[in-house]
């Protein structure tokens, strides 16, 4: 009992340095609109958890709690292998065309577009003991690309000015690859951290046009690309606990990586030099609080909340329109907020067949996280260069809306070794099919 306390005393110094450590300056990304509508995949992996709308953290009773909630992996019983594979897609919304102004945006053109992506999303290894347990992990935090082409609006009277065509794509890839542990405090308490090493990928390429109703027909004006190539530290920690037979309490905080990007914005005419921009891009902090409830051996109700830091994302924009020392200070107006996320889901398992199946539903609410523009445009009779910028920004970062997740799933034991869960998560711009598996040996 004294060697597990000193584990136990040791893990949550561990934690707590790491928490403390994780409170740092934060900065943005760019002004250019392909990332007003960034896609994260903060849900939990693994089907099951997606298929009761990723309320798990006060269940985490599977190799997924490495990621999810490590204090955990102490409920499994037998090393096992887990394996999860995605296919998302995405829709994106951005300014197509049209006139806006400050007191009106009815008359501006919304496009679409659309894009899927199937992946390996989550692998991972738990080896559990009698009172403590250590996984290794891999998960691919965000796969997205978009892409968008803009015929450019007109910003009405007093100014009448028209802003660029512009053709743009994005790729954004982040892998997690971590371990992490838990150990049993007493019967009735766990506590677990973990450690992962992201890996970062972006590229992103936006090109503007002089003239011409769509893009890509007037002449060239200027490009922008943006590139970033890192890894980085980031820990996170949590807590269980069983309350009694049948309620049992979760606790968790995931924190953000930080990563360092470039930008190259070029002129068409070569006489201007092109310049170039460093950037700090950074994932938002997640924290996490949940129950579980289970009336009957065959029923599991579970609810989550989640607080997501999404501010993180707009602090300290790079304006890529005019070289250092001459920023657009409109720049600094792009904000977006933080989301406060409800998850809620049901679990009915049918023991009595010959391969018990389990079915699930679950929804969630997805706050509004697109990055807006919360400042006022200038109206002065004439406009300059600055004040065409900032229109830029009100007509292209507008607020998006709240969305609601709807989610269902299905597992299949086919043996004490084996199980199967297939879930699918829906809404209005992100839909989620999800097949995984879990071998024990």
């Amino acid at each position: 009992m004294k060697k597990t306390t000193s584990h136990a005393k040791g893990l949550i110094f561990f934690a707590v340095c790491m928490f403390l450590l994780s409170s740092r300056a934060v900065h943005g990304q760019t002004d250019e609109p392909i990332n007003a509508g960034l896609q994260f995949n903060f849900s939990s992996p693994g089907a099951r958890s997606l298929g009761v709308g990723g309320a798990f953290l006060g269940l985490a009773d599977d190799a997924t709690a490495a990621f999810t909630n490590p204090a955990g992996l102490v409920q499994l019983s037998k090393p096992e292998v887990s394996a999860e594979g995605r296919r998302s897609s995405y829709t994106n919304q951005f300014t197509k065309g049209g006139t806006g102004n400050v007191s009106s945006v009815q008359a501006l053109q919304t496009g679409t577009s659309k894009d899927d992506v199937t992946n390996l999303s989550f692998t991972s290894f738990v080896y559990p003991r009698r009172r403590w347990a250590i996984a290794a992990y891999r998960q691919e935090l965000a796969n997205f690309a978009t892409t968008l082409a803009s015929k450019a609006a007109f910003y009405v009277a007093p100014l009448g000015a028209r802003l660029a065509p512009a053709e743009a794509s994005l790729a954004l890839r982040i892998v997690n690859v971590g371990v992490a542990g838990a150990v049993r405090v007493n019967d009735s308490l766990s506590i677990g951290a973990g450690l992962s090493d992201y890996q970062f990928n972006l590229h992103a390429l936006n090109t503007r046009f002089q003239t011409g109703d769509d893009p890509g027909v007037g002449a060239i004006f200027d490009f922008e690309s943006q590139a970033g190539h890192d890894h980085e530290l980031a820990v996170n920690a949590g807590l269980l606990w069983k309350i009694s037979p049948q309620w049992s309490a979760g606790g968790v905080f995931r924190q953000g990586p930080r990563f360092n990007f470039s930008t190259l914005t070029k002129q068409a005419d070569v006489t201007i030099p092109s310049f170039t921009l460093h950037g700090t891009f950074h994932v938002p902090d997640v924290y996490g609080a949940g129950v579980s409830f289970r009336p009957a051996d065959a029923w599991t109700l579970t609810a989550d909340y989640d607080r997501v830091r999404y501010s993180q994302l707009a602090g300290h924009t790079v304006d890529t329109q005019n070289p250092p020392g001459l920023a657009n200070p409109a720049v600094n107006q792009l904000v977006v907020d933080d989301a406060n996320e409800v998850h809620l889901g049901i679990e009915y398992v049918m023991t009595r067949l010959k391969y018990p199946v389990a079915i699930r539903l679950g929804g969630w609410l997805d706050p509004d996280h697109r990055i807006r523009f919360q400042g006022t445009p200038p109206t002065p009779p004439i406009p300059t260069t600055s004040d065409l910028l900032t229109q830029q920004l009100f007509l292209d970062f507008r607020p998006g809306s709240d969305q609601v997740h709807v989610a269902g799933g299905i597992g299949l034991v086919i043996s004490e070794r084996f199980q199967l869960d297939a879930a699918y998560d829906h809404s209005r711009f992100v839909s989620i099919a999800s097949l995984s598996g879990v071998w024990r040996f």
